[in-house]
């Protein structure tokens, strides 16, 4: 678990170094762990479909948005970049 977060979280760092100047994230839908609130309640319940969850600890998502620098992320809101405006969700 511990190397997976790690690995995670290089990526995620990533973003920040890409040589664009703008860059947007959007979360998909299977990328729970950028849903804090979702993943508290996940892990209070016994969901077979996520067997998983049970062994997850606050410190492996509590802080996942806070990895991504020098971009702009995206949840349930909107930004407008050069006249286009972009909405993201990742429901």
């Amino acid at each position: 678990m511990m190397r997976e977060r790690r690995r995670d979280a290089e990526a995620i760092a990533i973003v920040g170094t890409l040589p664009y100047d703008i860059k947007i994230v959007i979360a998909g839908n299977h990328e729970l762990t950028f849903d804090q609130e979702f993943m508290a309640d996940l892990i209070k319940q016994d969901f077979y479909y996520f067997p998983s969850a049970s062994k997850l600890k606050p410190e492996n998502y509590e802080n996942v948005q806070s990895l991504l620098t020098n971009c702009i992320y995206l949840q349930d809101s909107e930004v407008t970049v050069r006249g286009f405006r972009i909405y993201g969700a990742p429901w």
